[in-house]
């Protein structure tokens, strides 16, 4: 992406109208973080507060479903915890996979987050909770965005 040339990761993104390769534009993308913002940090939140452990995260299964069904076209739920949430059901265009996992770690989360682990034992330690509102959202904008 253009945007990414001569700047180091992690640095700043450009204060100005720059169009990425994809044609997304960084203006829209920062009003659209705004918009999100208090919605992504509750999803994340409930997520982080309601650990599961690998192929026990039903609960969070048909959260992750029922954020993604409000955006077409509606996700499928795998064998046992996992969600699919295709963006090009006819199968034409290019294809790029995003996975996110949703399972935490068998550990006590010693912390006084508000949104603390409910379940002595189970802790989102390693970001599996960001990383699957980060996917979400990412098929969203690439939904919205025509890109996929």
């Amino acid at each position: 992406r253009e945007v990414t040339k001569g700047r180091k990761l992690g640095g700043p993104l450009p204060e100005t109208s720059i169009r990425s390769s994809a044609g997304m534009n960084w203006e829209n993308i920062r009003r659209d973080i705004a918009e999100l913002h208090d919605s992504l940090v509750t999803i994340r939140h409930d997520l982080h507060q309601h650990p599961a452990l690998g192929f026990e995260e039903h609960r969070t299964q048909r959260a992750v479903r029922d954020w993604l069904e409000r955006h077409r076209p509606p996700p499928s739920t795998l064998p046992e915890t996992g969600v699919l949430a295709d963006l090009r059901p006819d199968g034409d265009g290019a294809t790029i996979a995003l996975r996110a996992d949703m399972d935490a770690l068998p550990m006590y989360e010693a912390t006084d987050l508000p949104y603390r682990s409910i379940h002595p034992g189970r802790a989102h330690k390693c970001g599996h909770d960001g990383h699957t509102t980060i996917v979400g959202q990412v098929r969203r904008d690439a939904r919205r965005e025509g890109n996929g």
